[in-house]
């Protein structure tokens, strides 16, 4: 598993972030998205999008009950978060046409070749993500869902449980922002250790480990467990597991 611990200020954990979290971060911040806890009715959709997300990575994900059960075990003490990151649709569109009225405005002023080229491919960028906004799905209360996860607020521990995305959107950055939404709530309520869970193995190779270590920390490879058979229906349970992979 990966980890990282809570004992630095905020700007300086922020400081110790790769180039690409601290960007994105960023991107995140100046976009109108909202990172929100959700409760037991909308737990529908961070399992829709974790499943989603399953698909494409290659993971299992879990069905609906057992999110349900989980949020009931670990609720009533506030040990459980469901976080969705929502896009405001209508704000979003708005700032991108603002932007291309504000680049438009500035191209007519520019008299050097170089700062014309650089304010043309900004309005190139910024045309391509309002047409891009135009195919987003919208919900009925004018929100896009971008990222969601699940975190366990276990005695010193914050557990990032599950995670999910929606691949066209990643670019926004909302699974960035929600990772640093709640490494900032961990150090104001006196959590000493971030685990960002599982990972493939350290290397290049695990997307997974990448997006991990982009926020610093450190690799924790535990003991492991093992199984005893206690029944011959062990071993047919495993073939049958095998044969449905």
């Amino acid at each position: 598993l990966f980890a990282m611990d809570l004992d630095s200020s905020k700007q300086d954990l922020f400081a110790s972030f790769k180039t690409l979290p601290k960007r994105m971060i960023k991107r995140a911040e100046n976009l109108p998205i909202e990172i929100r806890q959700v409760e037991l009715e909308e737990i529908p959709k961070v399992q829709e999008l974790i499943d989603e997300t399953g698909k494409r990575k290659q993971f299992h994900g879990r069905k609906l009950s057992y999110y349900q059960e989980l949020y009931k075990a670990f609720s009533p003490k506030k040990e459980i978060a469901f976080l969705v990151g929502e896009l405001d649709y209508a704000c979003y569109q708005e700032n991108l046409e603002k932007e291309l009225q504000d680049l438009n405005q500035q191209l007519r002023k520019v008299s050097k070749k170089e700062k014309t080229l650089e304010i043309e491919n900004r309005i190139q960028k910024a045309k391509e993500h309002l047409e891009e906004s135009k195919s987003m799905t919208v919900d009925e209360r004018g929100k896009v869902l971008l990222s969601a996860g699940v975190f366990l607020l276990y005695s010193t521990e914050l557990i990032y449980l599950f995670g999910g995305n929606k691949k066209e959107y990643m670019h926004l950055g909302s699974s960035y922002l929600m990772q640093w939404t709640m490494i900032q709530y961990g150090l104001t309520h006196g959590f000493t250790k971030y685990n960002f869970y599982g990972i493939s193995s350290p290397t290049e190779e695990d997307g997974v480990y990448s997006f991990k270590r982009g926020f610093g920390g450190y690799v924790e490879e535990l003991i492991g467990d093992y199984e005893l058979p206690i029944r011959k229906y062990y071993y047919l349970e495993k073939l049958i597991r095998r044969l449905k992979k």
